[in-house]
């Protein structure tokens, strides 16, 4: 357990200092949109299901955008603002850079241009903008996400609790952290206050009986703790009392009342390209790349696309 508190420290204080986001899209160079960075998250986790890829690592890809963009006094990071063409091919480019880096497997750029982006881009484009967005990150790429905070709470879940209740909560409350992810609400908020909001809304979902209350709510207590200096709400009869106290437990309960309105089937939360279709004309292109995608992979052409990275 010491180990999982040390860990959690570190992961708070990466996300409180190189690791953070800021509300890019509200810059007046931005042209893209609220609806234009959720189309492609869309069609960025269907890309990671359909490719037989963890969706966390989409979760790290997006992240890594929104990094990306907070860099605003780049000129590079204005024109991704302006132009929507730099803007999807960021957001490809930070795809395939987390998936090279966190699931490490190699992407060739022939799959990439011909398969991902209908060939809307030149190899050299694809390579540039890769190491544009290395440099303004300045490599830092090992930050922590939502799901990495589950995970550490999860560990320190008290073992009175069942392994089957302990999965679905794993499950769910990872299903609403790729949720949020959807919504650039996310971006304003800290990973360990998406992580502690899926699973609040998780455990709404459940229904856990009455003997496991006093063990969850000292759970949430610990975990809360973990990340912030300010104390879960003192109440025995109702663990999800968010408004009672402060400013961070506000934060929660925003996004636990977002996350009551979206599904928390995986398979909803990424199959409706209907919702893209507020990308405009070139969002046509990466649906008929997804449609593609399936196809030849089902096809057994593209086995070769993704190998151990060297």
């Amino acid at each position: 357990m010491e180990f999982v508190m040390e860990k959690l420290a570190i992961m708070k204080q990466q996300e409180t200092t190189h690791y953070r986001a800021s509300n890019y899209l509200s810059q007046n160079a931005a042209n893209a949109t609220v609806n234009d960075r959720r189309a492609l998250c869309i069609w960025g986790f269907d890309i990671m299901r359909i490719c037989r890829i963890d969706r966390s690592i989409a979760v790290i890809g997006i992240s890594f955008f929104d990094r990306f963009l907070s860099h605003y006094e780049s000129r590079v990071v204005q024109c991704c603002l302006h132009r929507r063409r730099e803007f999807q091919l960021a957001f490809i480019s930070c795809l395939m850079i987390s998936i090279k880096a966190r699931d490490g497997k190699a992407v060739k750029l022939q799959f990439i241009n011909e398969y991902l982006c209908k060939g809307m881009y030149h190899l050299h484009e694809i390579t540039q903008m890769e190491i544009e967005i290395l440099r303004t990150l300045s490599w830092r790429l090992n930050g922590p996400t939502a799901i990495d905070f589950i995970q550490c709470f999860m560990e320190l879940l008290p073992s009175t609790i069942e392994p089957a209740v302990a999965m679905s909560l794993t499950e769910i409350s990872k299903a609403n952290a790729e949720n949020a992810m959807l919504n650039y609400m996310s971006v304003l908020q800290a990973p360990s206050i998406i992580a502690l909001a899926s699973i609040a809304s998780s455990l709404e979902l459940l229904s856990l009986p009455l003997s496991y209350l006093v063990d969850i709510r000292s759970w949430m207590m610990q975990c809360t703790t973990s990340v912030t200096t300010e104390d879960w709400p003192n109440h025995h009869n109702d663990i999800f009392d968010w408004r009672r106290s402060g400013l961070i437990n506000r934060h929660i309960c925003t996004l636990t009342n977002y996350f009551r309105t979206k599904s928390v089937n995986c398979e909803l939360i990424c199959s409706g390209h209907e919702e893209a279709s507020d990308f405009g004309d070139e969002c046509g292109s990466f649906k008929w790349a997804t449609s593609s995608l399936r196809k030849n992979l089902l096809d057994g052409e593209s086995c070769e696309v993704f190998s151990p990275a060297a």
